[in-house]
């Protein structure tokens, strides 16, 4: 909580099974959540790797904090590429997941206009499709709003985006 980010790591490391799943904040984020929001991205992909080496299902890349965002949807909002790809490549599943509102990291992605990060992860779960075709519906949440309301709305309508997301659901 006080931006020590080298000692979150040397208690992750001396208690790789534990450690990673407490809840350290009243919102029920862990030590990643904060890391994701707060810190360097050096930090980050360390406490992934710990959590990835340690812990076979990476349980602790999947946990939820109150409104149901993962590690994954705070790197889609605020995070930067780096550290979508790193969480997203160790639990290419985290994808799909939402929360309260119904919301996918491609989503907030697209909400927040991370055009870059919305590329990347898409990437990522086509990759790890068995169909090689995403659901769409990762692009629409609870209520029926969907990215391109987000990007014309927000009007983060740069050509690529838009280009990107026409191709996609085409």
């Amino acid at each position: 909580m006080e931006g020590d980010w080298k000692e979150v790591v040397a208690i992750y490391r001396q208690h790789p099974l534990l450690a990673p799943n407490a809840k350290i904040n009243g919102l029920g984020d862990t030590a990643l959540h904060l890391a994701v929001s707060l810190g360097p991205e050096n930090i980050v992909e360390e406490l992934v790797k710990i959590i990835s080496e340690k812990d076979k299902n990476k349980e602790a890349l999947k946990i939820k904090n109150e409104l149901w965002n993962n590690p994954l949807h705070l790197a889609a909002s605020m995070g930067t590429p780096r550290m979508c790809i790193c969480i997203a490549e160790a639990v290419p599943e985290l994808g799909k997941t939402r929360n309260k509102e119904g919301e996918s990291p491609l989503f907030l992605a697209a909400l927040h206009g991370k055009t870059d990060i919305f590329l990347c992860l898409h990437f990522i779960c086509i990759r790890n499709s068995k169909s090689k075709q995403p659901d769409t519906s990762y692009y629409r949440k609870n209520g029926g709003e969907t990215i391109l309301h987000c990007a014309i709305k927000r009007e983060y309508l740069g050509e690529l985006f838009v280009y990107n997301f026409l191709r996609i659901n085409v």
